[in-house]
């Protein structure tokens, strides 16, 4: 099934096929080559095992990990972590090799992730929720998150206003941090790790501001729109080729993380 796999001959592999690799390739319909190697790699540096990360392991504080690979709708809507699909598409949304593409009118995913639910890394104190980004492009909508307004909690992630900011609520209120921002591709990643303090990664650039954790959305996570309150809203046209969801990182971590998410691009071809 996976002939081509070449990660006994190569030492960044560090022992061949992972497991949660395999079982996710196999679940998802993925024989492809380079998709494999590049899967693979990613596990092994999500679990300290690889060649960019052999020491921390990030794989067990992340709840969900969306590779966006296999270039179907289908193939994209299996999770990493659990190696089941979870997330369902509607609207008009695009596929291809690169990822997937809204249409910034009506498409969105449901993901089933809603932080209030418990058993998850995401805690109010801890929590991270991030997106590789493919286009440039300047909108007012939200490329993942959800909110409920019986308790104002909100958790969201909007990359690139038509003012040039980037903004972000990690289980807060209505006081979204916002940084200036003229570019809404690569990687960018909201965070907390107390109860003060907020932060936006975008690339290898940290920004931090104080930001009082409130309420656990009660409201599911979705993708290339936000849940507001039960109905989808706010739909982005940008390209996404990558999601996470999980507990809260230390500065050094998002960028290991990061740094693992572009050499996971780049082994796909699809790095910006």
């Amino acid at each position: 099934m996976f002939g081509n796999y070449i990660g006994a001959s190569n030492p960044r592999f560090f022992g061949g096929l992972d497991a949660d690799a395999l079982a996710f390739l196999t679940a998802a319909g993925i024989t492809d080559a380079t998709i494999t190697n590049a899967i693979n790699r990613l596990v092994k540096n999500y679990k300290g095992l690889g060649d960019l990360n052999n020491s921390v392991n990030l794989w067990n504080v992340t709840d969900r990990i969306i590779p966006l690979v296999g270039g179907t709708l289908t193939k994209c809507g299996y999770d990493l972590k659990t190696a089941t699909k979870l997330y369902d598409f509607f609207g008009g949304m695009g596929v291809n090799s690169n990822g997937i593409t809204g249409n910034g009118t009506n498409s969105y995913a449901k993901t089933g992730f809603i932080p209030s639910a418990g058993g998850l890394n995401y805690t109010l104190n801890s929590a991270r929720f991030g997106v590789y980004c493919r286009t440039n492009v300047q909108e007012d909508s939200w490329v993942m998150g959800a909110f409920s307004t019986g308790v104002l909690d909100i958790s969201n992630l909007l990359l690139r206003s038509t003012t040039n900011q980037t903004s972000s609520f990690v289980n807060i209120n209505n006081n979204a941090f916002v940084i200036s921002n003229s570019d809404s591709r690569g990687w960018f990643c909201a965070n907390r790790i107390d109860s003060l303090n907020s932060k936006i990664i975008i690339n290898t650039a940290i920004s931090s501001g104080l930001r009082t954790s409130v309420n656990l959305t009660n409201r599911e996570f979705y993708l290339m729109a936000r849940n507001a309150n039960g109905s989808d809203a706010n739909y982005v046209s940008t390209q996404a080729a990558f999601f996470i969801m999980g507990g809260g990182l230390s500065d050094a971590n998002l960028l290991l993380e990061r740094t693992i998410i572009q050499a996971f691009q780049t082994d796909l071809g699809r790095a910006v």
